[in-house]
């Protein structure tokens, strides 16, 4: 996803997608992810039409949007910075902004996501985008998972079912003792 794309994936209800393919309504992203999990975050790889690549990264968070968790909250954050691989300097492109605020902004989101989030280290950002092989590719954690208030049971049951998460041919090898 470009840094537009990924800006437009944050907000309920914006969809490019036809109908009758998954994301078409443009929730499920949000809804499932906060249901699943108290935190999402969003490691996406583009190529532009120039042959740039722009790593983004997007963190939706409980901890950061909550007084239960976060005394200063007082509106809804959600960190997305986006920079060029080469120089890993923010890619302020799409942001229409002044270079000095846009750097500010980068610092900014850079400094809640390692607050926020377990990659504490550029070095463990950067590590995620790794695993994306191809030129432009998503990966999504979701992390601090929840679990069903009536039941008290995960939602996810990746420990007891090998089926829980399936994604593009990709097989959790559990250990069965």
């Amino acid at each position: 996803m470009s840094p537009k794309q990924c800006l437009d994936a944050i907000f309920y209800g914006k969809s490019r997608k036809k109908e009758g393919i998954i994301g078409q309504y443009g929730l499920g992203l949000k809804s499932a992810s906060m249901k699943l999990a108290n935190n999402m975050i969003l490691f996406s790889k583009h190529k532009t039409i120039n042959n740039e690549n722009i790593f983004s990264i997007l963190l939706l968070s409980r901890q950061l949007n909550t007084k239960e968790f976060n005394e200063e909250c007082d509106e809804i954050v959600i960190p997305m910075p986006s920079f060029r691989t080469s120089d890993c300097k923010p890619f302020e492109k799409e942001l229409s902004m002044p270079h000095e605020d846009a750097k500010e902004k980068f610092e900014d989101e850079m400094s809640l996501i390692h607050k926020y989030s377990p990659f504490k280290k550029v070095k463990d950002l950067k590590e995620n985008f790794e695993k994306i092989k191809s030129d432009s590719g998503t990966l999504i954690f979701c992390y601090d998972l929840t679990y069903n208030t009536d039941t008290r049971e995960d939602y996810l049951k990746i420990d007891t079912d090998k089926k829980d998460i399936l994604v593009n041919n990709y097989t959790c090898h559990l250990d069965d003792s």
